[in-house]
């Protein structure tokens, strides 16, 4: 076996376990993968110069997908948050590398498909591993969440999707296999369809006929009525197995379930029986004449009314209908309209992403752009650190120069593919079923984050290279130059291929030294071994010095560990970082109250008010410390400033009711059923700070009010008292004074020795 074999085998292996890897879709998974192609894009170099060979990039796709790359490095350098900046450039780049080495790995079809058989099989586990899940045969977390298959992807709509392309794959692979292989083929793509009903995915069955119409469109002569026919055999033993499959799993009925999926899987094995039996022994049985086409076609039209009906009709009419699909996919396919949640949820995104786009339209604000700044741009409280949508995922992130770019990725490929499939030579079929596959993928990118998995991002960006590699193939591309020439640029070339993948080496490889020494502070700090975690914290912000909240959390342990200043100086360097994150800029206001720093304090708060304007957390501490600040203000004799923050404290509550004022009733309902929160409130937090300010500020009827209210939460009785008692005593009511005063020191034992402190502090006039 030669190098170019060597490669070629654990690229194959590289394309088969992302998957089961929850998708590829978390960092450190992405950053082993990382590692993995960036020494196999060296050891794709060494036998590529080991031939003389040295053609790198040569056409628009090429071009286009190395652009992408290099836009994500410079919107970088405006990033809202560097560590989800570089975390991007780690994903662009492992599918970079994919496409470039299955452009050049490829050397024929057969290699083609044996890559495609590492797909399509690799898919055939993740939905027999979701079946598996689901009848508590394995356990997967979140692998199967009320009555949808996820599987391996933890995400029902990007593993439909990503079954949806691999079956498309599946049948081409049906058709070209031999009888053995027919039959295994006929069982996988029972299972693919199968589990693609499962996910219950209202956005991949609409893809659905899309695709298989254009799959038809582009078959090759002879073609049509076979995969016909198979298509229609899979789907009638997809959706009986579907029909039992959730009553059975609600029943606990497991083995009923195994039962009826050897069913739908003996459904499909006679279908290929027939197809075989038919096809040799009765005379002159073609699939692909014209009365079976005439047949095919009929039925195609009988599923669209069927739909329709479904979709649309009345809900006597519905009833007949009922009978012929699982009445899970009945339900979910009726409940497809602009006005369901998930539609306008995403509706909501796309506008408020657009938010950002036009604040930022050249570069964007880099990799995880939505991620690190979608708290700022919500127009509700939602929770959602994805788009929905890839191509305007890309456009936030680099900008109107990514997108573009991105939009080239597209319009190369489409005119790859058509050319490709234009031309007489080789396999059509194959070229048209990878193309049909990358089509359906992007269509339903645009409606969910199928391509933040970086699992499901690797069979598109693979599609793309199988087809840029048949282009080389056919066009004679490679570049093998003279002995003579190529004596006088080896070195360049392989001191330039061998920085390149060391940069790509040491990066993946310093990301993950940093995560591990993160992982050791944080059990460090749970032990209250502070002096380690900081060590630790330390290590992993060397390693990893573009993750903000290493530094924010190292500064924790710098404040615990008494260094206050140094606390402050390495939390100022954490913002810089990730200039929108809520998190960091509260942890900053304690870290800067605890060192006496209150100004600083509350402008730490005020910002994280400012990006995270829908936290009822922000509210709640900004009232406080106001009042706080106040107080402190008063003590020292200051009373105009202490007056001026009290009256900032009033502002608290106006300025909660004008955000919640601003919304639509229709928002704060997807508010509260998206979120399953409740609304932002005048809490009993904030109501016991109102009610102190309003008591130095002589308005103690509201303040009695505001701070009878807060004494209802046990967690701010004892306080609430206390300045209660101070209230009742000043109007005379000495006995209710004393009353609440014995609550109050019951609850605080400290107030006692305070009390008389606090009570003649002065009102202000």
């Amino acid at each position: 076996m030669g190098l170019r074999e060597i490669v070629f085998w654990l690229f194959a292996v590289m394309l088969f376990y992302p998957p089961y890897f929850r998708g590829l879709f978390f960092q450190n998974e992405q950053q082993w993968t990382l590692l993995f192609a960036g020494g196999l894009f060296l050891l794709t170099w060494f036998w590529k110069l080991s031939r003389r060979e040295v053609s790198f990039l040569s056409r628009p796709l090429d071009y286009f997908n190395l652009a992408l790359v290099l836009a994500y490095v410079l919107s970088f350098f405006v990033a809202a948050d560097q560590r989800l900046a570089v975390a991007e450039i780690v994903k662009v780049s492992l599918y970079f590398l994919v496409y470039w080495m299955a452009s050049q790995l490829v050397r024929e079809e057969r290699d083609v498909r044996i890559l495609l058989n590492v797909f399509y099989w690799s898919a055939v586990g993740v939905a027999l591993a979701g079946i598996m899940t689901a009848t508590e045969v394995i356990h997967i977390n979140d692998g199967f969440v009320n009555g949808r298959i996820f599987s391996t992807l933890q995400y029902p709509n990007a593993l439909a999707i990503y079954l949806l392309v691999l079956a498309i794959i599946g049948i081409y692979l049906w058709w070209k296999g031999g009888l053995a292989g027919r039959f295994l083929y006929a069982v996988g793509n029972y299972t693919l369809l199968a589990v693609f009903l499962g996910t219950n995915s209202r956005g991949a069955f609409l893809v659905f006929p899309l695709a298989f119409f254009l799959l038809f469109l582009g078959l090759p002569k002879g073609s049509r009525g076979p995969v016909a026919f198979h298509l229609a055999v899979s789907l009638v033993a997809a959706v009986l197995f579907n029909d039992k499959f959730l009553p059975n799993i609600n029943a606990g009925r497991m083995d009923l379930v195994w039962l009826w999926f050897v069913v739908g899987a003996l459904i499909s094995i006679a279908g290929q029986l027939i197809y075989w039996y038919s096809s040799r022994v009765i005379p002159g049985f073609r699939l692909d004449d014209r009365r079976f086409r005439v047949a095919v076609m009929a039925g195609c039209l009988v599923l669209v009314v069927l739909g329709a009906v479904v979709l649309f009709w009345p809900q006597d009419v519905q009833v007949a209908s009922k009978g012929l699909l699982p009445q899970n996919i009945v339900e979910r396919l009726q409940r497809i309209n602009l006005e369901q949640q998930a539609v306008q949820m995403r509706l909501y995104l796309y506008r408020d992403v657009f938010k950002l786009i036009r604040e930022h339209p050249i570069l964007g604000l880099g990799g995880g752009a939505w991620e690190a700044t979608y708290r700022h741009y919500q127009s509700y409280m939602y929770s959602s650190t994805q788009v929905h949508n890839h191509f305007l995922q890309v456009w936030a992130e680099t900008g109107t120069i990514g997108f573009i770019i991105f939009i080239g990725i597209w319009v190369s490929f489409l005119t790859t593919w058509l050319r490709l499939y234009r031309r007489e030579e080789g396999d059509r079929a194959l070229v048209w079923s990878m193309g049909t596959g990358a089509v359906a993928l992007g269509a339903h990118s645009l409606m969910d984050f199928d391509l933040a998995l970086s699992a499901v991002a690797m069979v598109l960006w693979g599609i793309f290279g199988f087809l840029r590699g048949l282009e080389r193939i056919r066009n004679g591309e490679e570049k093998v130059i003279s002995p003579k020439s190529f004596n006088r640029v080896k070195g360049k070339y392989m001191a330039g291929v061998v920085a390149a993948s060391l940069v790509i080496i040491l990066l993946s490889s310093t990301l993950l030294i940093g995560n591990a020494y993160a992982r050791q502070a944080v059990e460090a700090f749970q032990l209250k071994n502070y002096r380690l975690s900081q060590q630790n914290f330390a290590r992993a912000a060397m390693f990893d010095p573009f993750m903000a909240t290493y530094l924010i959390d190292l500064a924790k342990t710098y404040h615990i560990l008494g260094e206050r200043e140094k606390a402050l100086e390495i939390g100022e360097k954490s913002l810089a970082k990730s200039s929108y994150n809520a998190r960091i800029y509260m942890e900053m206001a304690n870290l800067y109250w605890q060192s006496g720093k209150k100004m600083d304090s509350i402008m730490m708060m005020e910002k994280a008010w400012e990006v995270f304007p829908f936290n009822q957390n922000t509210y709640d501490n900004l009232s406080r410390l106001y009042m706080l600040t106040g107080f402190n203000f008063l003590q020292n004799g200051e009373l105009r400033q202490a007056e001026e923050y009290f009256r900032r404290t009033l502002e608290v509550p106006e300025r909660l009711k004008d955000v919640m004022d601003n919304l639509s009733d229709r928002e704060k309902e997807l508010w509260v059923k998206w979120n399953r929160e409740p609304l932002l409130q005048v809490s009993p937090l904030i109501k016991l700070n109102v009610g102190i300010a309003n008591y130095f500020l002589n308005h103690w009827a509201e303040a009695e009010k505001l701070l009878e209210e807060a004494a209802q939460d046990d967690r701010f009785k004892g306080e609430a008292y206390l300045w209660l008692s101070i209230i009742k005593r000043k109007q005379g009511f000495v006995e209710q004074a004393e009353e609440m005063k014995k609550i109050a020191v019951e609850r605080m034992p400290q107030l006692k020795r305070d009390y008389d402190r606090l009570r003649k502090l002065p009102v202000l006039q």
